[in-house]
């Protein structure tokens, strides 16, 4: 990345301070009490609000002195360089602000497009194992079919080694219908989550706040260099006296002011709510786990995150290879059927084999936590370092400098326009005297 030497001066500890700021993530004792995240949610909007408030009084503020300017001393010709300056210097902090969130986050395909992705990859491992559950549970209903259907053409009694056969596949059945419903009993809004194309805005949003306040900078300054070129040209004689400059700053800055004092605040309320849970991310995505979902998918996920407990999933996994393994070998029942019948159950033992290693990949600790260990590692802290680089820029282009140089137009605009009029009005007495 071209900015590669610049990550580790940016790297501030925005997350302490945000995370000192920011109240307690719920506890996972307690976090099914949906009063404790209503409580966490309007503390996390305590500075936001005050932002956003503040962002109100400042636009309005702005938008009052625009409409009601009082008189304008034309006794000296106005300068149009503290606006050109107060422009650039927007327009550099908030380029600034974007080329620290951009350094830090990394927002290229090193950094938060593959954590997006990584996401969307927990979410299909999940989707992935729950499909190759349902895979066993066809294949063993198939292969109990045909095992009926071979038996029914053998005589009323039939070997002992039928029955302990027929045991084992109705182990197998039970086995994937109990994985089953342990992955049924994951949050439905994981689920919906995973289908849909969430992921792919989160992409959107982020080059949203980065791409808003630089184009209303751009745009303010783009119509104050026009305006300043065309009060200044025809060689001092051009006027922009319309009624658009004396509203410039209600029209114009007002509401970009407003605008990025609201995203700000937005992104404030994000970067307080992510700088919390990452105090201590493990424990609190237990948290969030246990809040949005059951017991079994608590426990599930507390054997991957804190390495405790037992998974589920893995026994029955297990339990099913030792039944494949008895299957494979007949138990006894291959030396009663004719090579005919036992040809068409060998194929449907073989086939368990498939979901049963891709069950292991999908299940295996070290792969599930290198899948969460990738994601929160990108988060925590950088996203939280970035969001704090952005949002101090947005402030200070937000609060400071358009509002600065709204007035500064104004002024300028106004002396300007006085001063014009001032030189037309002595011209016919100059001329005058002349004759």
């Amino acid at each position: 990345m071209p900015a590669e030497w610049a990550a580790p001066f940016l790297a501030a500890t925005w997350g302490t301070l945000l995370s000192r700021l920011a109240p307690q993530f719920p506890p996972d004792e307690r976090a099914d009490s949906s009063d404790e995240w209503f409580a966490f949610a309007g503390k996390c909007l305590i500075a936001p609000a005050t932002t956003a408030l503040i962002g109100i009084c400042v636009a309005t503020a702005l938008f009052v002195r625009s409409c009601l300017r009082g008189g304008v001393d034309p006794r000296r010709p106005p300068s149009s360089k503290p606006v050109i300056c107060t422009s650039v210097l927007g327009l550099l902090c908030t380029a600034a602000g974007v080329f620290a969130y951009v350094t830090v986050c990394r927002v290229d395909k090193n950094g938060i497009v593959p954590v997006v992705q990584e996401v969307h990859n927990i979410f299909k491992d999940a989707s992935d194992a729950r499909e190759q559950f349902a895979n066993l549970t066809r294949t063993g209903t198939l292969l109990s079919e045909a095992f009926t259907e071979v038996k029914s053409t053998f005589p009323a009694e039939v070997p002992g080694e039928f029955g302990e056969f027929q045991s084992i596949l109705d182990e197998v059945l039970e086995k994937a219908r109990s994985a089953g419903s342990y992955m049924a009993a994951l949050p439905k809004q994981v689920s919906d989550f995973a289908g849909s194309n969430k992921l792919a805005g989160v992409a959107k949003i982020v080059w949203l706040s980065l791409s808003v306040p630089l184009v209303l900078v751009m745009l303010c300054c783009i119509i104050i260099f026009v305006m300043v070129w065309a009060t200044r040209s025809l060689a001092g004689r051009g006027r922009c006296s319309c009624r658009c400059i004396h509203v410039l700053g209600a029209a114009v800055f007002a509401p970009a002011v407003l605008l990025i004092a609201a995203l700000a605040a937005c992104e404030l309320g994000g970067a307080m709510a992510m700088a919390s849970f990452c105090v201590d991310p493990t424990e609190n995505a237990l948290s969030i786990i246990h809040k949005l979902g059951n017991q079994h998918s608590y426990g599930i996920s507390r054997y991957y995150l804190r390495g405790d407990g037992n998974n589920p999933l893995i026994g029955v996994v297990e339990s099913i290879e030792a039944c494949e393994a008895d299957l494979k070998n007949g138990r006894g029942v291959s030396r009663f059927l004719p090579e005919g019948d036992w040809s068409q159950l060998t194929p449907l033992v073989a086939d368990l084999r498939a979901p049963l290693d891709q069950l292991q990949r999908l299940l295996d600790p070290v792969h599930v936590y290198k899948r969460y260990e990738d994601v929160h590692k990108i988060a925590c802290p950088t996203m939280v370092n970035g969001l704090g680089w952005l949002i101090v820029s947005q402030l200070a282009v937000g609060l400071l400098c358009l509002p600065v140089l709204g007035c500064m137009a104004d002024t300028f605009f106004d002396r300007r326009v006085a001063w014009q009029s001032k030189l037309q009005m002595q011209m016919p007495r100059e001329y005058g005297t002349m004759t």
